[in-house]
């Protein structure tokens, strides 16, 4: 077992895991270039790898980030502030504050991505985020969903800057995609979610019943009205948080400020 600091991983502090495909490195690399350098969340990497290779993932990614980077073992506890890469030949599933790997066998090879991500939303659920990069097939679009469904917050890379935007662009039918960003701005966007979720303290400690039900129900209408989406049966907490997510994004600092960014960009989904 790699040797790494021994700390809690506070229940508070989120977990973020990217998946990529064909022309993920380049992806990646930009991402953990723009990071900053305590972003105060642990990020876990899956990346399509063939088993036959040794792969060299670990050591191009210490090169564009502050963060130690490690490769998984078996067990190995996350921390914040730290990255952990997939091996080629396993899948990994997160389980409390640790990481499990099986080896791969039969089709699971074409799923890792959505393994995890599954495994992310069941353990982490609003403390969560799930980014996928470039990458062929649609490997992660699953996961993606349970995610956000969850409460977490799901974002792709933009087609014009994948050199493979079939991964990333998959989900997009669902509605359930929060922002569509280079890698660079990704890595703002995550930075920005953690931030914000911190510091807005006021947002965010009592999720389940943050919205008044006049607002809630605004909400509800425009969405219906303009984009001919019905809420109406989701769990309020699942719909407070997600909207908590779009403020967040957005940079606003209220519902009500939302809400008119929203109208006037024409742009009102959750």
């Amino acid at each position: 077992m790699i040797d790494q600091p021994n700390q809690n991983f506070p229940s508070a502090s989120f977990v973020v895991g990217i998946g990529a495909s064909a022309g993920g490195l380049q992806a990646l690399e930009a991402f953990f270039s723009s990071l900053l350098p305590e972003p105060g969340a642990a990020f876990v990497v899956v990346q399509h790898l063939s088993p036959d290779f040794r792969s060299l993932m670990v050591e191009l990614l210490q090169r564009r980030t502050r963060l130690p980077v490690y490769l998984i073992e078996n067990g190995m506890a996350i921390n914040i502030n730290s990255v952990y890469v997939l091996p080629p030949g396993f899948i990994v599933r997160l389980q409390g504050q640790q990481l499990w790997l099986e080896e791969r066998q039969g089709r699971q090879i074409d799923y890792p991505v959505d393994y995890f991500f599954l495994s992310l939303a069941q353990e982490r659920g609003d403390r969560c985020i799930s980014i996928l990069l470039s990458g062929t097939g649609h490997d992660g679009t699953e996961g993606l969903k349970a995610i956000s469904r969850a409460g977490g917050v799901a974002l792709v890379q933009s087609e014009e800057t994948t050199q493979f935007g079939a991964m990333p662009s998959s989900p997009l039918s669902s509605g359930l995609v929060d922002e569509i960003l280079s890698p660079e701005e990704l890595a703002q966007a995550v930075c920005d979610i953690i931030r914000y979720s911190y510091t807005q303290v006021s947002l965010t400690q009592n999720s389940t019943n943050l919205l008044p039900n006049d607002q809630l129900n605004q909400i509800l209408d425009i969405l219906q009205r303009q984009e001919n989406i019905d809420f109406s049966l989701y769990k309020p907490g699942t719909l407070n948080r997600r909207i908590i997510h779009r403020l967040l994004l957005s940079k606003v600092n209220t519902i009500s400020q939302y809400i008119t960014y929203t109208i006037s960009q024409k742009l009102f989904y959750i």
